[in-house]
């Protein structure tokens, strides 16, 4: 009773049928202990005890709040580490392409042995830091995965929330469509089940670590456009490369390989036309032949507006690739996800 009385207890209050602790108290010493303590006492105990479990509270969420910032410039860190190692590997991959096509010009001039024996060594040192980078790049992504995932967890047990669930490991969003490589075809030139119908307007962004589905598209009917080299992204050719999968009905495929480059590809498409990649992305381009305006005089008769079949123009498809396995929101925004699995 003394123990209780000491922690705050209130002596004077009643059960539901109306008992007080002094009149139910089972010995004399206990009715007198009751008796004599102070009724002011356990005000001023319970106020203590508030004030103390105020302070811990506050203590706590400092506590919270510091961890939080402390995260948050993990976070920050780590992308910036990732945004260098992007901007490394994309400079490094556009230099491979430059030194490849370098070779093949020089090969098919003529330039003699000697030529393509320095060409082809500095296409090798080229590989080597491409694969150099590439790791590391790698390794930042997931270092900043990583970083994201505690802050996440961090702000969910400060709001106590149930943490969110770990998944895969790849933080795929409930509109991410699954396929096996084997059903690619089925999908992407088929859609035999309508999904891509009923997710328009957005078009595929295929992630794909593997660079299965690369091959695959290289290889099929498609205009393929290897966006990490400068010379696939030259104006003419890339509109000409739009109008021609318009034309004729066929897949324009954005190959990004392990390289974030949603910036570079709306800036590519923003030098054929002022915001055409935006107007591509929401098929407005498609809508009242709107993309005859990417028609030029020297295009010849083929690209004149009546050899455009509305039927095969229907049939157009944009489909994104990239070899990240984590996309950035960047490179998700306004695109439909379709992860591409290999195996069972």
């Amino acid at each position: 009773v003394h123990l209780l009385l000491a922690a705050g207890a209130d002596p004077a209050l009643a059960n539901e049928s109306g008992e007080t602790p002094l009149s139910v108290g089972a010995s004399d010493e206990i009715k007198d202990a009751i008796r004599s303590f102070d009724p002011v006492e356990t005000g001023r105990l319970v106020e203590e005890f508030a004030t103390r479990a105020a302070a811990r509270k506050a203590e706590a969420r400092a506590a919270a709040t510091a961890e939080e910032s402390k995260l948050e410039d993990a976070l920050g860190a780590a992308e910036r580490a990732d945004g260098v190692a992007q901007r490394e590997l994309k400079a490094a991959r556009a230099e491979l392409a430059r030194l490849i096509e370098e070779h093949d010009l020089l090969q098919t001039e003529g330039k003699g042995e000697r030529t393509a024996e320095i060409t082809l060594q500095a296409i090798h040192d080229a590989e080597a830091r491409v694969e150099e980078i590439t790791s590391r790049a790698a390794e930042t992504a997931e270092a900043k995965a990583a970083a994201a995932r505690a802050l996440e967890e961090e702000r969910a047990r400060m709001l106590g929330e149930d943490l969110p669930a770990d998944g895969d490991g790849d933080d795929d969003g409930d509109d991410t469509l699954r396929v096996e490589i084997g059903k690619l075809n089925d999908l992407l030139l088929r859609d035999t089940q309508g999904l891509l119908k009923a997710a328009a307007p957005r078009w595929p962004l295929l992630i794909d670590p593997s660079g299965q589905s690369t091959v695959f598209l290289t290889y099929a009917d498609t205009n393929f456009v290897q966006v990490c080299n400068p010379s696939a992204t030259e104006p003419n050719k890339l509109r000409r490369g739009l109008l021609g999968a318009i034309r004729y009905g066929k897949p324009l495929v954005l190959d990004c390989m392990d390289v974030d480059m949603r910036d570079e590809i709306e800036a590519a498409f923003g030098r054929v036309e002022p915001g055409l990649f935006a107007r591509l992305l929401d098929r407005s381009l498609l809508e009242g032949e709107a993309f005859l305006s990417l028609v030029h005089a020297a295009d010849g008769d083929e690209y004149k507006a009546i050899n455009f079949d509305p039927r095969r123009v229907d049939r157009f498809q944009l489909i994104v690739i990239t070899r990240m396995r984590r996309p950035s929101d960047k490179m998700l925004d306004g695109m439909l996800p379709v992860r591409v699995a290999i195996g069972p």
